[in-house]
């Protein structure tokens, strides 16, 4: 759809310079986006831009957000008006099918687009919140204030100990600060119904923010000397140094600008990891993964180099450590001997994990989290092994087929220790794999409002519910001719008009080979007419047959006459003439 909208728009572009249509300096008001007047401005796509979170990029120039995209449908059918074009009056059409692509392609929806309600959490805090640090603790628990009311005060009363405790973020303090005061004046209480306000910390403030300045001082001093010196270790290492502390003080894009600028002096495999996972890892934290097409190749690339690395490491093996009558000895492999190398690797698949996730691509996402070794993934600074666990379930749930779903999460090992921190996913998993699809579903909403307040799964538990109960209609009408639709609506929790509703599209996106009778309310499978399917192999083979019977004939009866053609070549003829 998309790609037949920008068609139109090219052949529209097309004719109007064909007729002849130029820009007149000067003679019109601004371009859409605020360019010079007559003009309108075309935004670059620059692979090494950064985002800072607030809607300018590193370079000071203006990016497309999120909901200046989402308007641009509208801004281009604005265009046809302007300059008063009568040769294009259609433009709007193209337009429509762009917003209509456009909102295909965002149905999932964007952290920030996020608009619901907690009000029964079955959800305890303290226990939920403990295994995290840093930054990632503050933010899980100001997405928790935001949208569940009975635990705002708690949640932003925890945050506030935990930036005092483990940052310098003066800035967010003060903030969460202000929507603790608003919270308790709006008659909303802490836990045991504790309304009472702490006192602001100001000297803490000033003291960290004066030190925090002071010693960035001192971090770009450092970096400026590594450079006049030209040693790549210590440039790296500096530019490190300033993004760490750019975290510290909570922020995320300026620390993601300086782990960019030191890709140029990351040079083996393990500096090429820990400069990924860094990156990856800032990019958690502002939920906003810039340019994910260069991270997705650095990160293959990094997969080849370690895989050029392993090759190396066993060759060496085989001319070394040959023991037991001739037999070889393999080393272990370079990520598992390097523990550093094996950690950082593995954070890099767990953000590149949550990025599929967060783009829709389950099915990738599923891949990736199965795929992780627990004794390699402790990363409280961005992701733990229960989340592991819950994502990579769910989403598996989404993307893959019962053999799959069997292979690669219920038998895989690594993925079983996982689980052992979710019980009740683990619960889910095996009441969907054997088709108790009414208690999964129960579970399911159980473990609904949970999911809800987790920061990075907040935005795919509908997505991510509707594939799975989809899948589960595929699955439940596998074993059956026929089915009724009140006894079907009843196992996946819907009433029989939603339930016809949704077979519908399903039928309609060859998802479900069956046919809905609507007088009898019964949802028959179709199944394909043998006899027309056999009838039309048959004529096609006649066809093959007698093909090769009149080949065959044609040349016994050349050969009775001795008719010979011989070919150019013998004749001395130049290859390709023949007069």
């Amino acid at each position: 759809m998309f790609n037949q909208a920008l068609g139109f728009l090219k052949k529209m572009s097309g004719n109007a310079a064909d007729e002849g249509i130029e820009e007149e300096e000067g003679s019109g008001s601004a371009g859409p986006s605020g360019g010079q007047p007559g003009h309108h401005n075309v935004i670059p796509i620059d692979m090494e831009m950064g985002y800072d979170g607030n809607g300018q990029d590193w370079d000071g120039e203006e990016y497309m957000d999120d909901d200046t995209f989402q308007n641009a449908g509208d801004e281009m059918a604005g265009w046809s008006h302007m300059h008063d074009r009568p040769s294009l009056p259609d433009l709007g059409a193209a337009a429509g099918l762009f917003k209509e692509s456009l909102a295909d392609s965002l149905a999932v929806a964007t952290p920030a687009q996020l608009s619901f309600t907690v009000d029964n959490p079955n959800l305890d805090l303290d226990a939920f919140i403990s295994p995290y640090t840093g930054m990632i603790k503050t933010l899980r628990l100001q997405h928790i204030a935001k949208h569940c009311p009975q635990l705002r005060v708690e949640a932003l009363k925890i945050a506030l100990k935990n930036i005092v405790a483990a940052s310098q973020a003066t800035g967010m303090y003060t903030k969460l600060y202000e929507e603790l005061s608003a919270a308790i004046q709006s008659g909303l209480k802490g836990e045991d119904g504790d309304a009472t306000l702490p006192p602001f910390d100001e000297t803490w403030v000033k003291e960290t923010k004066r030190n925090h300045d002071a010693k960035m001082e001192k971090l770009e001093h450092d970096l400026k000397n590594y450079k006049a010196n030209s040693i790549k270790e210590s440039i790296r290492r500096g530019h490190d140094e300033i993004a760490y502390h750019y975290l510290a003080g909570g922020d995320a894009a300026s620390a993601l600008r300086s782990f960019n600028n030191s890709r140029d002096y990351a040079e083996g495999p393990k500096e090429q990891a820990q400069l990924l996972a860094n990156r990856l890892r800032a990019c958690v934290y502002m939920q906003h993964f810039q340019n994910p097409i260069q991270l997705t190749d650095q990160m293959r690339e990094l997969e080849s180099s370690l895989e050029r690395a392993n090759a190396a490491a066993v060759k060496e093996a085989k001319a070394k450590d040959k023991e037991n009558n001739g037999n070889v000895f393999i080393a272990n492999a370079v990520v598992a001997t390097d523990k550093g190398l094996e950690q950082s690797w593995n954070l890099v698949r767990a953000c590149m994990a949550v990025y599929r996730m967060s783009s829709g691509s389950y099915k990738d996402a599923a891949d990736l989290f199965t795929s992780l070794v627990p004794e390699a993934c402790d990363f409280p600074m961005v992701i733990v092994g229960r989340d592991i666990a819950v994502y990579g379930t769910l989403c598996a749930l989404a993307a893959y087929d019962r053999q799959t779903l069997k292979d690669k999460v219920i038998n895989n090992k690594n993925f079983k220790s996982f689980l052992e921190n979710a019980p009740e996913i683990r619960n889910l998993i095996e009441n969907f794999h054997k088709s108790k699809f009414r208690q999964f579903l129960q579970a399911f909403e159980e473990q609904r409002n949970t999911l809800l307040l987790d920061l990075l799964f907040a935005s795919h538990v509908e997505p991510v519910f509707r594939l799975i109960r989809q899948r589960g209609i595929v699955e439940y009408f596998r074993c059956y001719a026929s089915v009724t639709l009140a006894e079907m609506a009843q196992e996946f929790r819907y009433t029989v008009a939603e339930l016809q509703e949704e077979l519908v599209k399903m039928i309609l996106g060859n998802q479900l080979p069956a046919r809905i009778d609507s007088l009898q309310q019964v949802l028959n499978r179709d199944t394909p007419n043998t006899f027309l399917e056999t009838a039309s192999k048959i004529q096609h083979d006649l066809s093959v047959l007698q093909n090769n019977l009149h080949f065959c004939l044609l040349r016994s009866t050349l050969m009775r006459a001795d008719v010979q053609v011989k070919s150019p070549k013998e004749e001395g003829f130049m290859p390709g003439f023949y007069g």
